[in-house]
């Protein structure tokens, strides 16, 4: 099994408009969760509400600049907003909400670790 989620911990809504904590490992799609700069997203989420969001996808995509999110609106949903954020991506600048879309071996990371994972194969040396 892919395991994605560092061992930390997120600041997650369930049932109520407070936050509990719980350890990173325990998101469950559908769960929204705060997060800050600095943080390595546990989970591919969608950017519900924030401000100044810039993740490093660097480990993902390769892309070497830091890559603007925007929250997902009515009126920017249909025109290709940059919404989408992937786990392990750092968060480089800002904060918000994210509601959970995936998480372990069905984000992205995941789906790219079980498909480039290999079993060892024994070589003539």
């Amino acid at each position: 099994m892919v395991e994605l989620a560092d061992e930390g911990e997120i600041a997650v809504y369930r049932g109520s408009s407070d936050t509990t904590t719980i350890p990173n490992s325990e998101l469950v799609v559908g769960d929204v969760f705060e997060f800050s700069f600095g943080i390595k997203l546990p989970a591919d989420c969608i950017l519900i509400e924030g401000q100044n969001v810039v993740c490093d996808e660097a480990e993902l995509t390769g892309e070497p600049h830091g890559i603007e999110k925007v929250p997902l609106t009515k009126e920017n949903y249909r025109n290709g907003a940059m919404c989408s954020m992937l786990a392990k991506s750092l968060v480089q600048s800002g904060f918000g909400k994210a509601l959970v879309v995936a998480v372990g071996p069905n984000t992205v990371a995941g789906i790219i670790t079980s498909k480039t994972m290999k079993e060892s194969e024994p070589t003539l040396l």
